[in-house]
């Protein structure tokens, strides 16, 4: 999922302009924007085909190419990728790079797998997959979905720090099935909102995913988490 706001547009030959999606979705249907056009937004290591973008709405029969209205943001104003150089596989630079060339590769990112942060929730809660979920988002220096995960992280430490602290204080807080209940509750709440859009931002990645599977440190943090739980329950009763 790519963040909100103007994306540059641009074909071969002509100067780029900003559009918002909506924008773009009219000119695929005016043929003002073809699906072969190139977009751009900051944030993003190169520039991607329209038709790879989330949310557009491609025209059902071909549309004849139309002329592209030139924006008044001068190509001088505009923020072009990072990328400059190429670079060959052995790493040496082959020369600049024009307004419309690609990286070679893909940058290569370290994050957790879906399979593995849904699988250690379920083994330790959802604070961990959520744990997780933050990483892979600072991997990608993804920010509003980040912002996400850290509120989760805030719900989900709240939950059982208070619900901990009654409970070892023996303060009258309800029968256990009322925090059951609140529990299933943001844990449904947390699939949708969080673990579930977070698989779908990783499938529309703009870069070469290299699964995590050093597993030794949440693993670890979390049977030490369930240790101390049920070792000071035991010495409460």
């Amino acid at each position: 999922m790519l963040p909100s706001g103007k994306y540059q547009i641009a074909r071969l030959g002509q100067p780029s302009r900003q559009m918002t999606l909506s924008e773009i979705n009219y000119g695929l249907a005016s043929g003002e924007v073809m699906p072969d056009d190139q977009y751009w937004i900051k944030g993003m290591p190169r520039w991607e085909r329209i038709s790879d973008l989330s949310g557009v709405i491609l025209p059902t029969s071909p549309k004849t190419r139309a002329p592209m209205v030139p924006s008044t943001v001068s190509r001088s104003t505009v923020a072009s990728p990072e990328p400059v150089i190429s670079t060959n596989r052995n790493g040496s630079a082959s020369g600049n790079l024009s307004f419309w060339s690609q990286p070679e590769t893909k940058p290569r990112l370290a994050v957790w797998a879906p399979i593995t942060y849904l699988l250690l929730s379920v083994a330790f809660t959802p604070l961990t997959g959520t744990v997780l979920i933050a990483q892979n988002h600072r991997a990608t220096e993804e920010t509003t979905w980040r912002g996400i995960a850290w509120f989760w992280l805030v719900v989900w430490s709240a939950f059982f720090i208070v619900g901990l602290s009654l409970h070892f204080a023996a303060v009258p807080c309800g029968p256990p099935m009322y925090w059951l209940l609140g529990f299933i509750s943001l844990s449904v709440a947390w699939f949708f909102t969080c673990a579930l859009p977070h698989r779908g931002f990783l499938h529309t990645r703009s870069y070469e995913a290299a699964w995590r599977n050093d597993w030794g440190k949440p693993v670890g943090f979390g049977f030490l988490a369930w240790v101390i739980v049920f070792t000071v329950y035991l010495l409460s009763h």
